[in-house]
């Protein structure tokens, strides 16, 4: 009798420990390297260049078995620069909020632009990842890589299926595990600018979040994503045309 109870311990400590894996927070920080053209760079100062070179967010994702939440996260113990948190330099520093419900495949995005706020629904785009052999350790977790080739950028992923929840950064996921990390790169249409972006999580926190923790915002003005993006272009076009007229490109 010993033997068995053994024995069937040994057999379920594995669920046991998956199921306390899918639920808890995850800190994101987020790496930015821009190769910005000449032209733009006589623009800016030294200073600027610098920060815009080596800036670096973080985002919280909280996740349980069903539902996940990316949204924008602050330290409260690190002293951040007033300067900072206005101007250009306070861009990613938002209240965007993505809501996923990976069981119902379900987006509920709350976007701001230009002091505007903006109500998302949408169904997440089905992407076409490509499994890779490699693996390697990213905060104690053995990660696999998988790749996507989208219209205008690359994406390199590297997810764990010790923490199995289909989610990840920027709503990326639909992969059979968590994405601890994940690397963009995109070229500008000109092709005279490349931009990189690497998100790795650096603090993985398994515990029972409250009731309301993850639910879906419900500020802003409700709109489709294809009318939020059209709204987006035509007022940069609208800024860029404004900026030429003062003749500051």
């Amino acid at each position: 009798m010993k033997k068995l109870t053994f024995l069937l311990v040994l057999i379920w400590i594995p669920f046991m420990s998956q199921a306390q894996n899918n639920e808890g927070r995850i800190i994101y920080a987020t790496k930015m390297k821009m190769q910005i053209p000449e032209r733009f760079k006589r623009m800016i100062s030294k200073e600027q260049l610098e920060k815009m070179q080596n800036r670096v967010i973080t985002h919280q994702l909280l996740f349980n078995a069903s539902e996940t939440m990316y949204k924008t996260y602050e330290d409260p113990n690190k002293e951040v620069d007033p300067k900072e948190r206005r101007g250009f330099m306070s861009f990613g520093r938002n209240d965007n909020q993505m809501y996923y419900n990976t069981s119902k495949q379900e987006i509920v995005e709350q976007r701001s632009f230009l002091g505007r706020k903006f109500l998302i629904k949408d169904k997440p785009k089905q992407h076409k990842w490509k499994l890779s052999a490699e693996t390697k350790k990213i905060q104690g977790y053995d990660c696999r890589k998988a790749t996507l080739e989208e219209e205008k950028r690359t994406l390199e992923a590297w997810f764990t299926m010790q923490i199995p929840v289909p989610s990840g950064p920027q709503g990326y996921g639909q992969l059979p595990g968590l994405i601890l990390e994940m690397k963009s790169s995109s070229k500008s249409e000109k092709g005279n600018g490349k931009f990189e972006a690497t998100t790795t999580a650096s603090k993985i926190e398994f515990k029972k979040l409250e009731a309301d923790a993850i639910k879906a915002p419900k500020k802003g003005k409700k709109v489709t994503r294809k009318q939020f993006n059209k709204i987006v272009k035509e007022k940069m076009q609208e800024m860029r045309e404004q900026r030429r007229s003062k003749g500051k490109f």
